[in-house]
């Protein structure tokens, strides 16, 4: 095995063990409540929590900003401008947390407007997200630390920073709701208080805070060229992460429309396609570091050597989850839910998962080259097409309620990300090797 591929993998490990981590927090969190045997605390956490999945998923682009400008600099050799990266980065994300935190009052009302609950746990609900939101600007910190040691490809870091955030709120949770009964609100003060402490944590470490704070820092990164790219390159990041998450949202309430059966089925589903790109995306990090290095540093011939091969290993990736989905569909979705009527149903559906699969797997990998080369244009261009052209089959599936028009829309959706960036990327980027 090259050097290459043996750093691809080495970055890739401690991205998929840091996508893996994150699930798990929020299981413990569901589960530890659940020892009080009590549903309402434990609806309104999930209700909560989809309010703030809906937050960060949005605001993920200061992640991959951050990376984006971080590989700019780390490739092209100006390591003094990669520190003013993560400065710029993490003073934009604490004003974007403020801001989140001001309009808090307004979120949590259209919130339960759009959720629809019921009176009982709408109360808990609000509990649940006025003491979690108070950690909203930690949170964004902590995508700025970990799109900025991605860019330079410590993994190694992004990992202990997702373990010690997740750990501290697991221990937390279990205090706050087991030991002290706090309910709800320790839920949500948990993941607030551990967010914080980890986020101060990273500011020490190495004395981050002086140089992110000094005044000298202020003046520099807050410079009106330095926030016009910064805002053009995330405006475009968020464009993409909307397309993104309303695709899938569409997808999960037409869903409702069929039924109770097929609801369920498509949620499972969902979750499988979720575990998947856990590792996907572990490979697709890595390929936003190398190949985004390897571009700025005019070594083209290592990124497309390093696409390609990022390429072979989620095929391999692709075939043993298929291979597992296949020989133990029964199993894995009676693990899920014990409904028979549930599994008769999947059946139908579990090769439309793999289609699925496959289709992301391309779509996973170019997002994270394109992040790396910095064209967040292209990213936004490309998701926007892709969500026009599935809404085509949206639109029929309302005129024809079938569920294989909605997964065919969804093919669809993760077909056309795949073919724009990989055609881009054949007549800009290769042409350059």
């Amino acid at each position: 095995m090259s050097d290459l591929k043996k750093q691809f993998i080495k970055l890739s490990i401690p991205n998929i063990l840091a996508n893996l981590v994150i699930p798990i927090a929020s299981i413990v969190d569901v589960s530890v409540l659940g020892q009080t045997k009590l549903l309402l605390p434990v609806a309104a956490i999930s209700l909560g929590s989809l309010i703030f999945d809906y937050i960060f998923i949005g605001l993920n682009f200061f992640r991959m900003g951050t990376t984006a400008l971080t590989v700019k600099e780390f490739g092209s050799g100006n390591h003094d401008k990669v520190l003013d990266v993560l400065k710029q980065s993490v003073i934009m994300s604490l004003l974007m947390g403020v801001l989140v935190v001001s309009i808090s009052p307004i979120v949590n009302w259209v919130a339960l407007k759009v959720l629809n609950s019921n009176n009982e746990v709408a109360p808990l609900v609000s509990e649940y997200f006025y003491y979690r939101v108070i950690g909203a600007p930690a949170v964004l910190g902590l995508m700025s630390f970990n799109g900025w040691y991605l860019g330079r490809k410590r993994a190694g870091k992004c990992l202990f920073i997702t373990c010690m955030q997740n750990g501290l709120n697991i221990a937390l949770t279990m205090w706050f709701v087991l030991k002290l009964n706090w309910g709800v609100k320790g839920a949500a003060l948990a993941t607030a208080y551990a967010s914080w402490a980890t986020f101060i944590l990273m500011l020490i470490l190495g004395k981050k805070w002086y140089h992110i704070f000094k005044w000298s820092s202020l003046k520099s990164v807050l410079h009106r060229e330095k926030i016009r790219e910064f805002l053009h390159l995330n405006g475009n990041l968020f464009i993409r992460t909307i397309c993104l998450i309303s695709t899938f949202s569409i997808f999960t309430n037409l869903s409702a429309l069929l039924g109770e059966v097929a609801l369920v089925v498509n949620s499972l589903l969902l979750r499988l396609l979720s575990i998947y790109s856990y590792f996907i995306d572990g490979y697709a990090f890595s390929l936003e570091a190398m190949g985004g290095e390897y571009y700025h540093s005019n070594q083209k011939q290592k990124m497309h050597d390093i696409f390609l091969y990022s390429i072979m290993i989620s095929a391999i990736t692709f075939i043993i989850f298929s291979g597992v989905f296949y020989i133990g569909w029964d199993q894995i979705i009676n693990l899920l839910n014990k409904s028979n009527k549930v599994l008769a149903y999947s059946q139908d559906y579990k090769w439309y998962l793999m289609v699925t699969m496959f289709l992301a797997m391309m779509a996973y990998l170019l997002d994270g080259l394109f992040v790396g080369i910095g064209n967040a244009k292209a990213l936004k261009n490309n998701i926007v097409v892709a969500f026009i052209l599935s809404g085509v089959g949206f639109v029929i599936y309302k005129v024809t309620p079938l569920n294989t028009i909605l997964w065919l829309s969804l093919w669809v959706f993760m077909f056309i990300r795949s073919a724009y960036l990989f055609t881009l990327y054949i007549k800009k980027y290769s042409k350059e090797i």
